[in-house]
């Protein structure tokens, strides 16, 4: 009966590791990763949403900004 225990133990949690680790582990990133980012964006204000946006310029287009907006000493 033990053994009958254990192997029905594995079957239930094997599974689940694999399910988590390599089904939704990438599903959460794509979801609360740029949800986050957007949350910060809107805590941040105008100046933070500036920024961001300048970010995802540069990284997905290439396209730097003619003008920034962090302040230079």
């Amino acid at each position: 009966m033990y053994v009958l225990n254990k192997l029905g133990q594995g079957l239930i949690f094997f599974p689940t590791i694999f399910c988590f680790s390599y089904i939704l582990r990438p599903i959460l990133m794509v979801i609360l990763i740029p949800g986050g980012l957007a949350l910060l964006a809107l805590i941040g204000g105008a100046e933070v949403r500036a920024e961001l946006k300048a970010m995802l310029l540069e990284e997905f287009f290439g396209v730097s900004p003619s003008h920034t907006t962090s302040k230079k000493a």
